[in-house]
């Protein structure tokens, strides 16, 4: 997408003035921009085609051995909470389990006490077989313990970081190149052709926008994580030093996902239809996970694809009107729930037609979300 006031952008760059020059950015080298213009820097954020703009929700693992890996800004644990109230369209909280670990429960005490009782406050071991996720299931044997930690939507935040630089000073530039030329560095214009010789501090060249979870840190313990997002329809087995092992593709044949989950992971599943989705077949890359795994995570997120945000504002004014919820709480849900609640939402038009108690009406749409999508645990016996 081009920028509507390119132009103007174009011209208030200044040859002579020395800039801090980040190519196809990461989300660590966009936070230093931003850091920088904060410190009265020059800085200048060049995409070399669109800037990402989908949501993209991305779990942050906030265990101790790969905290230090997340971004400073990310780390104060009071600043995710109140983000998740203020801008839930770029935090929210997300439930982690932890299966078959080796990790003791004095160990765990020491982690929620590590992390200050504001992550892992919420940790408890569980009773895996009391583990409800559109039927999959475990056998009541393997030892877990589920807790509540973050994700953060990556894509959202790679635009409120380049609009907070741009609002403060600094050139944000989709379909932009550069190149060194002596003491300077030549800025071209992708799209007019147009190029300009300016000073640069530092120039620093990103890699790919498109994977941001390794910036923000590997699962801890020795072995593999499972995610199993549902607006993907995949599942993958990663190793602890991000090396995929394994996926799941589509399949016509529903026993595939069984075995493969069997074969993977060395448990017995008694039913495993996501959703009632499309079943998976097994594509393994390189040599098969040992089936006997010490650890993995098993992630599942509801849908948050779809149309972008503002697309679904008039939507959202609709349903507000009709239903009596206030726009700031459809938008809450929605920016939790995603495009996983339209079939919900067409429920509560129905349920309008039966009674006009609109808290009712919506408590029975967050009801039947959580049950559809989000896990019940409960404490072992």
């Amino acid at each position: 997408m081009k920028e509507t006031n390119r132009d103007e952008i174009w011209q208030n760059i200044e040859g002579e003035v020395p800039y801090g020059v980040r190519v196809n950015p990461e989300l660590n080298q966009l936070l230093a921009a931003l850091a920088d213009i904060l410190d009265g820097k020059k800085v200048m954020v060049l995409f070399r085609e669109d800037m990402p703009r989908d949501d993209d929700w991305q779990p942050i693992p906030l265990l101790p051995l790969t905290w230090f890996q997340v971004p400073k800004v990310l780390r104060k644990t009071r600043s995710l909470s109140y983000w998740a109230q203020m801008a839930s369209h770029l935090v929210r909280p997300m439930k982690t389990i932890w299966l078959g670990t080796d990790i003791s429960s004095r160990k765990l005490r020491w982690i929620d006490r590590l992390m200050g009782y504001h992550l892992h406050h919420a940790s408890q071991w569980i009773d895996v077989s009391e583990i409800d996720i559109q039927g999959f299931s475990f056998p009541s044997q393997s030892s877990a313990f589920g807790f509540q930690e973050w994700k953060v939507n990556v894509g959202r935040l790679f635009m409120e970081l380049c609009k907070e630089i741009h609002f403060r000073g600094g050139i944000v530039l989709n379909y932009a190149e550069v190149e060194l030329s002596g003491e300077g560095v030549i800025l071209y214009d992708l799209v007019t052709g147009a190029k300009k010789l300016i000073k640069s501090q530092i120039i620093a060249h990103g890699g790919t926008v498109t994977r941001p979870e390794v910036d923000l840190g590997l699962p801890p313990w020795s072995g593999f994580f499972m995610r199993v997002p549902f607006h993907d329809d995949f599942l993958e087995l990663i190793d602890r030093e991000g090396k995929l092992k394994a996926s799941m593709i589509l399949s016509k044949d529903y026993d595939i996902l069984v075995d493969a989950v069997q074969n993977l992971l060395g448990t017995d599943v008694h039913e495993a239809r996501l959703d009632n989705r499309q079943a998976y077949g097994l594509e393994v890359l390189g040599e098969p996970p040992l089936k006997k795994l010490q650890s993995f995570r098993l992630m599942a997120a509801p849908n948050v694809d779809g149309s972008p945000v503002e697309d679904i504002m008039e939507t959202a004014f609709d349903i507000s009107k009709q239903t009596g919820v206030s726009f700031q709480e459809f938008r809450d849900l929605y920016y939790r729930y995603g495009t996983a609640m339209d079939n919900l939402t067409e429920e509560a038009y129905q349920l309008m037609n039966q009674t006009r108690e609109y808290s009712f009406i919506w408590e029975k749409v967050i009801q039947d979300y959580c049950e559809k999508y989000e896990w019940k645990i409960r404490n072992q016996v």
